[in-house]
């Protein structure tokens, strides 16, 4: 026997089944597609995001190896720092500032990662090292590290030197943007979108549209070739265009 669609809708909350029932006028069976499509949509979103973050993440960390690298040494608490390209493990000011809840984070998930590794890994025992800690870096502390508008946030500064120094060439394409502030806001969108989709919440009052151009402009800044390719591997503008 086939379960009704009230059925179904009866195992999932109340609360969060209000937004699809408002627009569907309170049909069980109109609200069950309603909810599907949007676990659909969410699932697609995901997959581009899931994407985008990681070459967003390989793209800054270049660009951040190779800045860090170039730093002259420094006297800090008495002893002489020879910075590497490990930036995770010894940062230069003001990337040691701006970091260091980020990197006490990313050094204890990596250890706990490691420790959970079986006999068979390919790196059993093997010491935590700077892949290990990238991994453990999240999309919002990469938001963290781009410029803002405010003069009077403490971290104005900081960012902003980082971004005219170091991070502005993790975007060699970038265009029409000297400070910044624009990548900034397309990858503060994406974390935004990343939460939603992330807690399942609903997408029926998301921009996916002007989201997804976020994506695109994104990946082009980085490298062109990833534009056109993004346009034939997602299925996030099609099943948007899907919605019931």
């Amino acid at each position: 026997m086939k379960p009704s669609a009230g059925s179904i809708l009866h195992h999932l909350h109340i609360a969060r089944l209000s937004a699809y029932r408002s627009k569907c006028d309170g049909s069980d069976e109109a609200t069950l597609e309603l909810y599907l499509w949007n676990l659909e949509l969410s699932a697609a979103v995901h997959q581009v995001l899931a994407f985008t973050e990681v070459v967003l993440r390989n793209a800054i960390d270049g660009s951040l190896r190779a800045w860090n690298a170039a730093e002259p040494p420094n006297t800090v608490d008495g002893a002489i720092v020879n910075y590497t390209d490990d930036w995770l493990l010894e940062p230069a000011a003001p990337l040691s500032k701006l970091t260091e809840k980020t990197r006490s984070e990313a050094n204890k998930w990596a250890g706990r990662a490691r420790q959970k590794r079986k006999p068979n890994h390919t790196r059993f025992r093997a010491p935590v090292d700077h892949n290990d800690l990238l991994v453990q870096v999240s999309l919002g502390a990469w938001n963290n590290l781009l410029p803002i508008k405010s003069p009077k946030a403490d971290t104005y500064h900081p960012r902003k030197y980082l971004w005219e120094n170091a991070i502005i060439n993790a975007f060699p394409n970038l265009s029409n943007d000297p400070n910044g502030l624009g990548t900034a806001a397309r990858v503060g969108n994406l974390l935004d979108l990343r939460n939603r989709v992330s807690h399942m919440e609903p997408l029926l009052d998301v921009s996916i549209d002007q989201l997804y151009n976020d994506v695109l402009q994104l990946l082009d800044s980085i490298d062109p070739a990833l534009k056109p390719w993004m346009k034939r591997y997602s299925r996030m503008v099609s099943v948007y265009r899907q919605r019931p």
